[in-house]
């Protein structure tokens, strides 16, 4: 697609139909339609589409396309995926992150864990 400014500025935007296909299906509450486009779309395309996931509510979903760390760990925590939190933090060694996935555990009873996360933070 093709925009023009009033200046004359020419810019160009790249629009995959497979992307408006996912979106349209999310929109549409046919995951499983949007399922089956995933392997479709570039892996360049994740990050914005988890994004759209998140706002739409698909958190879940959000989760599991995210190639982005902090957004995938920043999920983990509103999903309560203390587990996968925890390996987050631990591959990227974060004081903060251990600190978080620390608070959640000990909400959620989960004592080793949270005593774990907290020596380590």
């Amino acid at each position: 697609m093709y925009l023009i400014d009033k200046s004359l500025n020419i810019y160009a935007h790249r629009l995959l139909l497979s992307v408006i296909n996912y979106q349209d299906a999310i929109l549409n509450s046919e995951p499983s339609k949007a399922t089956a486009l995933v392997s479709q779309i570039p892996e360049s395309y994740f990050g914005k589409l988890a994004k759209f996931l998140e706002s739409n509510g698909q958190k879940a979903m959000a989760f599991d396309m995210t190639p982005d760390h902090d957004h995938k760990f920043d999920l983990a925590l509103q999903l309560n995926r203390v587990k996968e939190a925890y390996q987050i933090a631990e591959k990227q060694n974060s004081a903060e992150k251990f600190r978080k996935v620390g608070d959640i555990a000990l909400l959620s009873g989960q004592f080793t864990l949270a005593e774990q996360c907290f020596e380590q933070s």
